[in-house]
């Protein structure tokens, strides 16, 4: 087999794994096999990537502006504004809310630009 017929049997396999590899990253949800779990769906859609992309902005946060935001958000919303569908729930919005303004911020940073480095 001589060097031309490698080369070009190389670039056919190139170019199938590129065709494969663009099909499949079209699609907004991939679906990976997990241990414990039938499967698990990842997000590609990049939600993740604003938290990563500055995690230490993100750990910085989350422990510095976690009550402000807390006390805040009941201050504008309402006392109440956690038990909105139930007692049950309460817990749980009590957990994503600052999560979501967390997100917000470290988005508004990801959009700009902005990341802490050491």
């Amino acid at each position: 087999m001589g060097a031309s017929a490698v080369r070009t049997a190389t670039l056919k396999h190139t170019q199938r794994a590129r065709e494969g590899l663009q099909a499949e990253y079209r699609q907004p949800f991939r679906v990976l096999p997990a241990v414990g779990a039938e499967q698990v769906i990842a997000e590609t859609d990049g939600t993740l990537t604003v938290i990563g992309m500055n995690s230490i902005a993100a750990y910085c946060i989350a422990h510095l502006f976690d009550g402000f935001i807390l006390k805040n958000l009941k201050t504008n919303l309402g006392q109440n504004c956690f038990k909105v569908f139930s007692d049950a729930c309460e817990p749980f919005l009590h957990g994503a809310a600052p999560m979501l303004v967390f997100w917000l911020i470290l988005y508004w940073m990801y959009r700009r630009k902005l990341f802490l480095r050491i």
